[in-house]
């Protein structure tokens, strides 16, 4: 986890937040206090929900119309699937 961090060239004090740097000003106490704002909204959102099991199957069949038979079998053989869909 980031905490905010000097920078010298600017005379501001900065934090990085999931590879994104935001700004804090120049004055260390509301520095702290906008990086813990910050800090707050991050944890409040929600992350994204994980893929389905579903969501491969449109790209096999694809797969299955445009690939070589080999590669198609390959495909279902690295995801772990025996019947064809």
């Amino acid at each position: 986890m980031s905490k905010p961090f000097f920078r010298e060239q600017t005379q501001s004090w900065y934090c990085s937040i999931n590879g994104n740097q935001f700004s804090l000003g120049k004055n260390k106490t509301e520095a702290n206090e906008k990086f813990y704002e910050l800090m707050g909204k991050k944890r409040s959102c929600s992350p994204p929900p994980p893929p389905s099991s579903t969501s491969t199957s449109p790209t096999l069949s694809g797969a299955r119309k445009i690939e070589a038979p080999g590669t198609y079998d390959n495909s279902l053989k690295y995801l772990g699937r025996r019947n064809p869909i």
